[in-house]
């Protein structure tokens, strides 16, 4: 009965067009809901995910805040043991003649010591051209002593090259100065940087650079 209603009161490509109709509008509805729900997963998984990384800065803070100052305290050891030896090396370039030189000696070797066993405990916690520079500073000191040490050994052996042994002593002096403590000077600063510590231009036992109201 409906259907003879249906065929004598709508007429055929009416009928299809609502049929049409209807079916697109399911369709739809079912593509909004499927859309909504891929969207609520999408956005529970990225707060998952913000929720893992903001457990991992969280690590990450604790371990570096439980590394920094553990870091902080052997740079600054370092830092002591370089300064130890340079003075060391210094006292042999500078001074003419030597007092106690087997003291002064052992006195290098004893600070050369402790300085190359602390660059080992600090060389992965610096950066790496830093530790390097620190390293060969280290070296190229030990060539100035050595020379100077030559130099004092001549002039205690013969006194007519005493006059010519404490020109040289002069000139090793002068290249020293120029080269292994500027270097030292340079990576002090740089520990200073590193540590967070004000800048300093002058390093312990030498003349205080003046102010410009001076």
């Amino acid at each position: 009965m409906w259907a003879e209603f249906f065929n004598l009161t709508i007429p055929p490509a009416i009928a299809v067009a609502g049929v049409g109709y209807l079916i697109k509008s399911l369709i739809e509805k079912s593509l909004r809901r499927h859309e909504e729900r891929a969207k609520e997963q999408a956005a529970a998984q990225l707060e998952g995910i913000k929720s893992e990384l903001q457990a991992l800065r969280t690590r990450e803070q604790i371990l570096f805040s439980t590394l920094q100052p553990r870091r902080a305290e052997k740079i600054s050891e370092f830092a002591l043991a370089l300064s130890e030896y340079m003075d060391a090396v210094r006292y042999i370039v500078k001074a003419h003649p030597l007092d106690k030189p087997e003291e002064v000696e052992n006195r290098r070797v004893e600070t050369y010591e402790a300085v190359r066993a602390s660059l080992k405990t600090v060389w992965l916690l610096l950066p790496l051209p830093l530790a390097r520079r620190a390293r060969k500073l280290v070296l190229d000191s030990v060539d100035y002593t050595v020379e100077a040490r030559l130099e004092y050994g001549l002039m205690e052996s013969n006194e007519r090259y005493a006059g010519v042994a404490r020109k040289k002593l002069d000139e090793i002096w002068e290249r020293y100065k120029a080269d292994i403590f500027r270097r030292h000077e340079a990576i002090e600063q740089e520990f200073r940087n590193l540590l967070g510590v004000e800048a300093v231009t002058e390093l312990p036992g030498q003349p205080t650079a003046k102010t410009k109201s001076e």
